[in-house]
C-alpha cells in the first residue's frame, strides 16, 4: 500500500479509544423514512418484529437508537452505544436522566431507564439497561433474539434507526423520525488486520454496508432472513491513502453483544483469527 495511511472514526459523540473522531458521514442515500410501504421489500412479519423492537433513546448527551432484546433466562433490556451516556465533554450521563421512546405507526410508548441497571464497556462502546415502566409494556413490544453462531460476509440486514434525517417535536423535545436502511445493507466481515490491532471496538466488530447518519448510533444490525440482531451499529471509518478514500460502517460482532449482556469476559479470538465462528 502506497501512501500514508489515514483513519477517521466516526459516531455521533463516540468517546471511545481508538482512532481521531469525526462526525460526518458520506452515504446516506438509501435511508428511508420508515414506512411499511418505504420497507416493503423486508419479510412483512420480521419488519413488524424489528420495528416494535427498535427504540428512540433521549438523554442530556443528546438522541442515540437502541434495541430491546432479550436472552434466554434474563429479562428484555435495550441494548445500544455506550458513547450516548457521554455528553459533548465527556461527562457521564445517568440512568435516571435517560428516556426510551417505542413508536409504531398509530402510537408513541416512553420509558424510563430503571435506575442501577445500567451496564458500560466504554472499549467496545456498548451499554445495557432494563426500563422503569409504570405497566409491562404492550405484548406487540417483543425483545428480538440474538444471532448466535458464524457470521458469513454477504448476509443481508436491515436496520431501523432514528438518524438526524428527519425530525419531528414530541412535548416540546425534538425526536428523529423513525427510518429504514435496507438496501445495499450486508455484513461484509472482520475489520482489516492493522484495524483490529488498533482498538477492541474493531476486534470485537464487524464492517457492513448500510447507511447510517448521526443519530443511528446503537441501532440493531438486523438479520434479514430471521429478524435476529447481528450487531449494535456504532459509526463507521474512513480509510485513507494515496489511491483511495475507502468508508467501512461498524458494529459490535452479536457474539460479544451476548456475553456482554450476560456479564460474561468477551475474551475476543486473536486480531489475526479469520472472521466467522
Amino acid at each position: 500500500m502506497k501512501g500514508c495511511l489515514v483513519i477517521a472514526l466516526l459516531s455521533s459523540g463516540c468517546t471511545c479509544e481508538g482512532p481521531r473522531q469525526r462526525r460526518v458521514f458520506t452515504h446516506t442515500e438509501d435511508i428511508e423514512r420508515f414506512s411499511l410501504a418505504n420497507a416493503s421489500y423486508i419479510p412483512k412479519a420480521i419488519l413488524q418484529r424489528a420495528n416494535a423492537a427498535s427504540v428512540f433513546i433521549i438523554n442530556p448527551s443528546g438522541t442515540c437508537s437502541g434495541t430491546l432484546v432479550s436472552l434466554a433466562g434474563k429479562a428484555a433490556q435495550i441494548i445500544t452505544n455506550a458513547h450516548c451516556f457521554r455528553d459533548r465533554i465527556g461527562r457521564a450521563v445517568s440512568c435516571k436522566q435517560t428516556s426510551v421512546v417505542f413508536s409504531m405507526e398509530s402510537e408513541r410508548l416512553m420509558a424510563n431507564c430503571r435506575p442501577g441497571t445500567l451496564r458500560i464497556d466504554r472499549h467496545v462502546d456498548l451499554a445495557v439497561f432494563m426500563l422503569q415502566t409504570k405497566s409491562a409494556l404492550p405484548r406487540r413490544y417483543q425483545p428480538l433474539k440474538i444471532w448466535q453462531g458464524k457470521l458469513s460476509p454477504g448476509r443481508e440486514a436491515f436496520i431501523i434507526h432514528h438518524p438526524d434525517v428527519h425530525e419531528t417535536q414530541l412535548h416540546n423535545r425534538i425526536v428523529f423520525d423513525k427510518a429504514v436502511t435496507g438496501l445495499d445493507c450486508y455484513v461484509l466481515g472482520r475489520f482489516p488486520w492493522y484495524l483490529r490491532m488498533e482498538a477492541d471496538i474493531f476486534l470485537h466488530g464487524l464492517s457492513h454496508s448500510c447507511d447510517i447518519a448521526s443519530g443511528s448510533s446503537g441501532a440493531g444490525l438486523i438479520d434479514f432472513a430471521t429478524g435476529k440482531l447481528l450487531g449494535v451499529v456504532w459509526g463507521d471509518v474512513v480509510l485513507s491513502n494515496d489511491e483511495e478514500v475507502r468508508q467501512l460502517n461498524g458494529a459490535i460482532h452479536s457474539r460479544y453483544v451476548r456475553r456482554f449482556i450476560n456479564a460474561e469476559p468477551l475474551d475476543p479470538p486473536p486480531w489475526w483469527w479469520p472472521f466467522g465462528g
